[in-house]
């Protein structure tokens, strides 16, 4: 009899426990076939308000879904998050997710697509200028405030350019400590653009001091291997060609065995390192400020076969410095794509240099000057 009793009283435990967790596991299927219906309707509802402009209507859904699934998960991602406040209005909203932007959290749903991201960053593209003219007159709003919701409705209207980047470096630089590190650190990088060209084209010399006295101006050629890296610039330069005497150069004032003509040539070769700085850039021109450091000869080559090598007259044969200024106009751009169809941009310049260069010492010192030049040269680019 006792057994009995005892098997009973196990079957019934067994039942009651059964019981209790079948029902715990409809409760949970439960949960989560509501929340999950919850947040999909929610989110269509909302896409359709943005889609009619009804930010108010916005703001209602959003506040509902998040008291309904706070805090066991989240019904919008970050960047949706900081589009709703924004379109809102809501500086306040912003700015608190911002400062607790590592404390994220898993999404209720999985979701399907991105429709509603994409609707929200359409109408804030499009109300950006707006939205920051708001912001500029707000007086509750700090100038870090500021500065964070400028920089970001910069990013949405015009994309990681290069005011993008200076404006991001500057708030860094501002705000080493800022409370919204985290969200700062989560923005795009500074773009680091870069290229690297080939160019050719023509020279005018113009001798200048004593030099003058001796040459007359000259056309020569020009070459260039050129690399830039966001503003900076650096060019390996060469120049090459030839002057004529202006006037007779006899042996007593050379000390030279040859006396040298009106009319004969000297080659002269200059070469160096050029490094600059694009004061200002766009799309289709930049303007730079340029040093150059190398060295050059001017001499004649008369006796430049076998041994009366030595027999040479140098002008000069000398380091040389220089500096300059340069505009170059991108003609075309356009993308080409190498053997594994990765894309390549690629342009075609047009370069104006205008500068003097000072040799350091000089052979012949009566013509001791320096040569201001003309550039015009057309460049190829291959950037990223």
């Amino acid at each position: 009899m006792k057994l009995k009793k005892l098997l009973f009283s196990a079957l019934m435990l067994f039942v009651v426990l059964n019981s209790a967790k079948a029902q715990l596991e409809q409760e949970i299927k439960s949960f989560v076939d509501e929340t999950e219906v919850l947040v999909n309707n929610g989110r269509r509802m909302m896409l359709q308000s943005v889609q009619t402009r009804d930010f108010e209507r916005v703001t209602e859904i959003h506040r509902f879904l998040v008291e309904r699934t706070h805090p066991y998960c989240y019904a919008f991602t970050l960047s949706e998050e900081l589009a709703i406040a924004l379109l809102a209005g809501n500086w306040e909203n912003f700015l608190k997710r911002a400062e607790r932007f590592a404390t994220g959290g898993q999404l209720c749903v999985q979701l399907a697509d991105h429709q509603l991201h994409h609707a929200l960053y359409a109408h804030l593209r499009a109300d950006a200028v707006w939205l920051a003219d708001n912001v500029l007159i707000d007086e509750y709003l700090t100038t870090e405030d500021k500065e964070l919701l400028l920089l970001f409705f910069h990013l949405i209207q015009n994309g990681a350019d290069e005011l993008y980047s200076r404006k991001l470096r500057d708030f860094r630089r501002n705000y080493p400590n800022s409370r919204f590190n985290d969200f700062v650190n989560w923005l795009p990088s500074p773009r680091v653009e870069w290229g690297f060209g080939v160019g050719f084209g023509v020279t005018q010399n113009f001798p200048a001091g004593n030099m003058s006295h001796y040459f007359a101006p000259n056309t020569g050629g020009n070459i260039t291997i050129d690399f830039y890296w966001n503003r900076w610039t650096f060019a390996i330069q060469g120049d090459f060609g030839a002057f004529r005497l202006s006037r007779d150069l006899p042996s007593y004032q050379t000390g030279h065995r040859y006396d040298f003509l009106e009319g004969d040539r000297f080659t002269f070769g200059i070469g160096g390192l050029l490094v600059g700085y694009q004061v200002f850039r766009n799309n289709w021109l930049r303007i730079s400020p340029y040093v150059m450091i190398g060295g050059g000869s001017v001499e004649n080559n008369m006796f430049s076969e076998g041994n009366r090598r030595d027999m040479e007259f140098r002008i000069f044969n000398s380091f040389m410095v220089g500096a300059g200024l340069r505009a170059e106009f991108r003609v075309i751009n356009f993308t080409v794509y190498d053997p594994f169809m990765n894309r390549i941009p690629t342009g075609i310049g047009i370069r104006l240099d205008a500068g003097t260069n000072l040799p350091a010492n000089f052979n012949f010192t009566p013509a001791r000057g320096h040569i201001p030049y003309v550039r015009a040269s057309l460049v190829w680019w291959i950037t990223n």
